[in-house]
Formats: C-alpha cells, sequence, structure tokens
C-alpha cells in the first residue's frame, strides 16, 4: 500500500512520512543493540562468555569489512568490472552487521 500512496501524498508529506520511519528504524535498531548489551552482560559471572562476546563485538566489523571489500580485489585482479560503486559496498557492510544483531536477537526468543 505504501508503493501506491507515497506518490499521492504531497512533498512535505513525503518528507516528514520518510524522517518518521527513519526515526523508528534507528530506534529499533538502538533497542536491539540495548537488549543484546544486556543479554551479554546477564550472564551471571561468566566472564570468559563476557570477554568472548566483547571480542566478538570488537571483531566483528573488521571481518565484515574484510570480507566485503576483498571482492572488487578479486574482481579487479581477473580484470572484470565490479558492478558496485564505494558507496554501495558500504551500506553491504552496515547491513551485514545490522542483519546479524537482528537474528542474533531474534535466535534468543527461541
Amino acid at each position: 500500500m505504501g508503493h501506491y500512496t507515497f506518490m499521492n501524498i504531497s512533498e512535505e508529506s513525503q518528507r516528514g512520512t520518510g524522517l518518521a520511519f527513519e526515526t523508528v528504524s534507528y530506534i529499533a535498531e538502538a533497542f536491539v543493540y540495548a537488549y543484546l548489551g544486556a543479554s551479554v552482560l546477564s550472564t551471571s559471572g561468566n566472564w570468559l562468555a563476557v570477554g568472548f562476546a566483547f571480542l566478538v563485538f570488537a571483531f566483528l566489523p573488521l571481518v565484515r569489512a574484510l570480507m566485503v571489500y576483498f571482492l572488487p580485489v578479486v574482481y579487479h585482479c581477473t580484470k572484470k568490472s565490479f558492478p558496485l560503486n564505494s558507496k554501495e559496498l558500504k551500506v553491504c557492510w552496515y547491513s551485514g552487521l545490522v542483519r546479524g544483531v537482528i537474528a542474533f536477537a531474534l535466535a534468543l526468543q527461541i
């Protein structure tokens, strides 16, 4: 429904709607990160699990960036053009991080 009605509202309403959905998105993301942090710290004295969780939090963005930016290097070595530019690769890196946190939070609900 949103796809059909978005073009039928004024430009000011379109900007307001976009801002509202972006705000809700940031709030939901912050809640997921807070929930993830609370679940890590509620291990009741198991410091090995807490240390491992902080290690994962530290290295996950680095490893994700390495894998996202490694594929264009492979394409460059094989003399093929890569279809994504650097801004799109940055979006792939960020969205992969958010997707992983949301998957973890959903796994805790099982």
